[in-house]
């Protein structure tokens, strides 16, 4: 386990700890191009996976669900709308997914998502022309 994972651990309740392995695992099995750091979304503390200095993903941890941001399926209404209908135990987004049961979080289910995530384009063409104005 790194030591970015282990502090942001440290951060969150013992119980979410756990599943930010698992997720933390399933992101660097699957996207070697997102880089791991910890800092804030949304004003909560974040394990945040940027890839070109533009967040991709990030896992937070709430009182009642964690979030799993995935500025993928925001950019791709394609993987957004497959995922929705295959994991059923998460509330859908526009852009992440909120789990409330930590023990029916579909891992499998996430991984075949971050693969398709990691083969599209990122950051979009709109996110870079959006960085020069």
């Amino acid at each position: 386990m790194s030591n970015d994972i282990a502090k942001f651990c440290t951060m969150v309740e013992d119980r979410f700890t756990p599943t930010i392995k698992a997720l933390a695992n399933i992101i660097l099995q699957n996207d070697a191009a997102a880089i791991r750091s910890i800092g804030k979304m949304m004003s909560s503390d974040a394990l945040l996976y940027c890839q070109q200095d533009i967040m991709k993903y990030a896992i937070t941890c709430h009182a009642k669900h964690i979030s799993l941001h995935l500025m993928p399926i925001y950019c791709y209404a394609d993987i957004h709308t497959k995922y929705k209908n295959l994991i059923k135990a998460g509330k859908f987004q526009k852009g992440c997914i909120n789990f409330s049961n930590l023990d029916d979080i579909p891992l499998m289910e996430i991984g075949q998502m971050i693969v398709e995530c990691a083969a599209k384009p990122y950051p979009t063409q709109y996110q870079l022309d959006r960085l020069l104005k």
